[in-house]
């Protein structure tokens, strides 16, 4: 069998066309050197050198062979350094499901950090409600999911983000936009623009038990159920309805729409970063890594 050794050798003295400068490029005995290419010919059943006295030459199957084993050797070359990257996390692909809301500041600026320290792994990045993420995290369809889940504990690792508080969102129109701070209870005779359980359970399930803190819930039938934030926003702004949402979504205006902090707020609600607990991909370990 034809070692990488024999190769090495070989292009060695293919270049210098001298025995003894090539082996001392090489650093090894003259001898040594002429051995190994006799073995290689030995192998192939060809002469891959002219030997006249001293001086050497190609043969015809030596300038085929030399431009084979140089080629053979930059893809074995390019396959190490290539697993070497993949070990370090610096080349792979890494797909990443998130929810609007986090797809407004927290995605982009994380994945910004990350590319600009590891320019080589693919990222894909998928918008998608947190019990689809959490779905995709299962059938390996994503690598990470961020959202205001998860909703079974224990099934996923999970980073919880910093905490946040829920704000009212209001057409620049309505009777309460002036006040520096909305009592929530003075909305609940409103029309409340809420997000659907099926793409942001948990953060449907925040504004809920805040509304029942100020002594009423929005009254089924009359509310308006949106799948993203940008919709949400669209519709306060047309003055469909009053909305809460995470007060991440503060810096993300909306022509039409104010934002007011609640004057009594009891409800914690952060966005989390899910992962399988058996993946080790070193992509992954990179990312979160990165994590605030």
């Amino acid at each position: 069998m034809i070692e990488n050794r024999q190769l090495r050798y070989f292009i060695a003295a293919a270049r210098e066309l001298h025995i003894t400068r090539a082996a001392e490029a090489l650093h090894i005995a003259q001898p040594a050197l002429t051995q190994n290419i006799h073995q290689l010919e030995g192998e192939l059943g060809v002469a891959l050198f002219h030997r006249i006295r001293k001086r050497i030459s190609l043969t015809e199957a030596g300038h085929v062979f030399l431009a084979e084993a140089e080629r053979s050797l930059n893809q074995l070359e390019l396959a190490v350094r290539s697993a070497q990257k993949t070990a370090r996390g610096e080349l792979g692909k890494l797909a990443i499901g998130f929810t609007s809301i986090a797809g407004l500041i927290f995605v982009p600026k994380l994945v910004s950090d990350f590319r600009k320290r590891y320019p080589g792994p693919m990222i894909v990045l998928r918008e998608m409600g947190a019990a689809d993420q959490e779905a995709a995290l299962r059938n390996d369809s994503i690598d990470v999911g961020v959202s205001y889940g998860p909703q079974k504990a224990g099934e996923f690792s999970v980073r919880q983000l910093q905490p946040d508080r829920l704000i009212v969102a209001l057409p620049r129109t309505h009777r309460l936009a002036r006040r520096s701070r909305v009592d929530l209870g003075d909305l609940a005779s409103d029309r409340f623009i809420l997000p659907s359980q099926e793409t942001a359970g948990a953060l449907a399930g925040a504004i809920s038990e805040e509304c029942r803190h100020a002594g009423f819930l929005p009254e089924t039938g009359h509310e308006i159920i949106t799948a993203t934030v940008q919709t949400t926003l669209g519709l306060v702004s047309a003055g469909l309805g009053v909305s809460l949402l995470p007060g991440a979504v503060r810096p993300f205006s909306r022509k039409g729409v104010v934002f007011r902090p609640l004057t009594r707020p009891r409800v914690n609600i952060s966005l989390k970063v899910l992962w399988r607990p058996r993946d080790t991909s070193p992509v992954l370990l990179n990312l979160l890594a990165l994590l605030p």
